[in-house]
């Protein structure tokens, strides 16, 4: 993200969500983006119709739970391009399986920078052109 140029949005929530789970790594990530302008601050957005659907969509109390916990990442994305880069591929497979019926999220492409399979920094180094395999609707249609 950092050497091909890309920002990076932060809302509260998200910066509240960074700070529990912040290493030194990360500290150190952080303010080498912002240094470099790569970071822009946004305020929290909720959807409370997104928020109610999820809510209403899911399959039971934990599923619910792990998503309306990250559910900013979609209110992030959704507001700017439409890209989330999340290593957490648990709630990945839940919003993708939500976006099966909530057609605003099903675009929305999200990848994980863990995994080498997805090519992320290639993709990154691409610009992040709009790739409809990495869209949460897609890879529901892939399992």
């Amino acid at each position: 993200v950092r050497e091909c140029g890309h920002k990076i949005v932060i809302s509260p929530e998200m910066k509240d969500e960074w700070e529990f789970h912040r290493s030194g790594w990360s500290q150190t990530w952080l303010r080498t983006m912002q240094v470099r302008r790569q970071v822009e601050y946004t305020k929290d957005s909720p959807d409370a119709n997104l928020r109610k659907r999820i809510s209403r969509l899911s399959r039971d109390v934990a599923s619910r739970d792990a998503m309306l916990k990250d559910i900013y990442l979609l209110e992030l994305a959704i507001e700017t391009d439409r890209i989330i880069s999340s290593r957490n591929n648990s709630e990945r497979k839940l919003f993708a399986d939500a976006s099966q019926r909530i057609r605003m999220i099903r675009d929305i492409m999200w990848v994980n920078p863990d995994r080498e399979s997805e090519f992320c920094l290639d993709w990154l180094r691409r610009g992040a052109p709009n790739e409809a395999e990495r869209q949460l609707g897609y890879q529901h249609r892939s399992h």
